[in-house]
């Protein structure tokens, strides 16, 4: 068991939350981006 937490533990440290903050014109390509590294989108926010 010890060996199955610690490896759950390495696999929680791989996250990592990141914003980024771009035009609506670089959005498209910005979010293909992201899938492209494996990423998962959690929101998208418009800001004014």
């Amino acid at each position: 068991q010890e060996v199955s937490t610690c490896a759950a533990a390495a696999r929680l440290n791989k996250y990592s939350k990141l914003n980024y903050q771009v035009s609506y014109e670089q959005l498209s390509e910005q979010v293909q981006s992201i899938h492209k590294s494996g990423g998962k989108i959690l929101s998208i926010t418009e800001l004014n």
